[in-house]
């Protein structure tokens, strides 16, 4: 149909690539504890991700739809992590991030998945030892 357009193309890419990563940490958390639905499935509700769209929003620059890293952890919160300045420093230097400190709602849920994920492992390997 000719003039129709999204009111937020972004935000609705935004919140489908924001449901598969989350989707995918719940299958690999839920794979990891044989079938069970494992911690991080009920830490996270749908209502949680919601909650983080909406506080990332609240926060974005409305040119860019990106926000500070440095306000990251105000996003990530609503997704069950506490991230400290230290937490944020070692984020910037494992992403070498040199020409911008911006992140999107889909790299800050990335960023989720990858510290759940992190956090997954170590308790793994802490409940072996």
């Amino acid at each position: 149909m000719p003039g129709l357009t999204l009111a937020d193309p972004t935000g609705i890419i935004d919140i489908a690539v924001s449901d598969v990563r989350m989707q995918s940490i719940r299958r690999s958390h839920a794979n990891a504890n044989d079938g069970e639905d494992g911690m991080y499935a009920t830490q996270i509700p749908a209502q949680a991700l919601e909650k983080a769209r909406k506080v990332f929003h609240s926060l974005a620059n409305e040119a860019t739809q990106s926000i500070s890293i440095y306000r990251l952890a105000e996003v990530l919160y609503e997704l069950g992590l506490s991230l400290t300045a230290n937490d944020i420093a070692e984020i910037v230097a494992q992403l070498e991030l040199k020409d911008t400190l911006d992140v999107s709602f889909s790299e800050a849920i990335e960023i989720a998945s990858f510290i759940h994920q992190q956090n997954l492992e170590t308790a793994e390997r802490d409940d072996f030892f």
